[in-house]
């Protein structure tokens, strides 16, 4: 057992994990037992010393495990919370943000911006603030442009990005960046937003510099690689393979992360490239990103995927029916349209319900009309896009 992976999923709320630890500790010899408490009175020791400087590793820690596996910290950011709010208004800002970026991932957006209205309103205490220059409100400046750019208002979130990429290069520090470093991670966020609003050069040319700024051995690191990758594979045939190229050092490295939103994402990029490069398995890496990303309570992603591999199948409406019907919902009573989109019941958006009923309406007799089908993958991948910024489909449509 990889006891310290364990320990973090535990302490994130794992029921599994937490029957695991349960089953080491019974377990223990003495001497294991005596070794156990000399290091837990000194990690407290160390906290009482120094209460901020451990918060901070722990700030990381929480948001490391938000981004693998983000429906499974929401214990573990509770109690980071109740420490934020006794050490100062600067860690009470910062936990919020994570909160809201917890929330977006989820796809609870109105959530999400919830959270960022409460640090909002205790930003203006920074304690760090000077003259001109505030590092809750930098910060938070940046997470207002992801959420902003989130829901569709990508001009508006790009100009939030960049006066938080101006403010972190004017304090000359990190500030309050989790991550170490906000111009690298404004950068990054500049990055994703110019690749929605088509810029794919200057996006390019963003990531690059991320890169070139972040540490290699960093988990931010490997996800900008991946988003660069998934850039690059929506370009021209150069650029897949480039791609392609690009995702290898993951293919080794990611295998040990299975069931992260990581590893969710790289078998989507990966599955796409292995289908329009002509490699093999490119459908079955979409199927494990689909299955991930359920058990990760992701919905907007596993509607993404599952658009994307009902377009792997176009124009055969007989291949799309097949797997509707494999993952379509089963109407409560004779009749009734159930709610739930796909059969899964974290997937309660209305608007998502209508748009899958409308496509399976389309494809139940073939052949199906080919410009309506497109027409609904379309509306269906924009809708949500809205609310979740998602990996790109550059699986060809007919």
């Amino acid at each position: 057992m990889d006891v310290e992976k364990t320990l973090k999923r535990a302490a994130a709320g794992d029921p599994d994990a937490d029957r695991r630890i349960r089953s080491w500790l019974a377990n223990l010899s003495n001497k294991e037992a005596r070794y156990l408490d000399e290091l837990r009175q000194g990690k407290e020791e160390a906290e009482a010393k120094d209460p901020k400087a451990r918060f901070r590793a722990d700030l990381l820690e929480v948001k490391t495990a938000i981004d693998s596996t983000p429906a499974l910290t929401g214990k573990a950011l509770e109690e980071l919370e109740k420490r934020a709010r006794n050490l100062g208004t600067c860690e009470t800002v910062q936990v919020l943000g994570l909160r809201s970026y917890r929330h977006r991932l989820l796809g609870e957006v109105g959530a999400a911006q919830g959270a960022l209205d409460e640090a909002w309103a205790l930003a203006p205490k920074c304690r760090d603030a000077g003259d001109d220059l505030n590092p809750c409100e930098i910060e938070l400046s940046r997470r207002q442009g992801k959420l902003d750019a989130a829901l569709g208002r990508l001009k508006e979130g790009l100009a939030k990005v960049e006066t938080a990429l101006d403010g972190y290069r004017r304090l000359g520090s990190p500030g309050h960046s989790i991550d170490g470093d906000g111009v690298a991670i404004s950068i990054y966020a500049r990055a994703e937003i110019r690749f929605e609003l088509g810029d794919r050069a200057g996006a390019l040319a963003d990531l690059s510099a991320c890169l070139d700024r972040l540490p290699v051995t960093s988990a931010v690191w490997s996800r900008a690689q991946q988003d660069l990758a998934s850039m690059l594979a929506h370009t021209d045939r150069e650029g897949q393979k480039r791609a392609w190229d690009l995702l290898h050092n993951q293919r080794l490295v990611l295998r040990s992360r299975r069931d992260t939103v990581e590893w969710a994402a790289f078998l989507w990029t990966d599955g796409q490239l292995a289908i329009v490069l002509g490699k093999q398995r490119g459908l079955d890496r979409l199927q494990g990103s689909l299955r991930c990303f359920e058990k990760l309570g992701m919905p907007y992603h596993y509607v993404g995927v599952a658009h994307d591999i009902c377009v792997h199948y176009f124009p055969r409406a007989d291949k799309i029916k097949a797997f509707l019907d494999r993952i379509k919902p089963a109407p409560r009573r004779a009749g009734e349209e159930p709610r739930d989109f796909l059969g899964r019941a974290f997937v309660q958006d209305p608007a998502l319900g209508r748009l899958f009923f409308e496509l399976y309406g389309l494809v139940r007799q073939c052949p199906a009309p080919r410009a309506r089908v497109v027409e609904a993958f379309s509306r269906l991948r924009d809708l949500v896009s809205v609310n979740a910024r998602l990996p790109p489909c550059f699986l060809p449509v007919g």
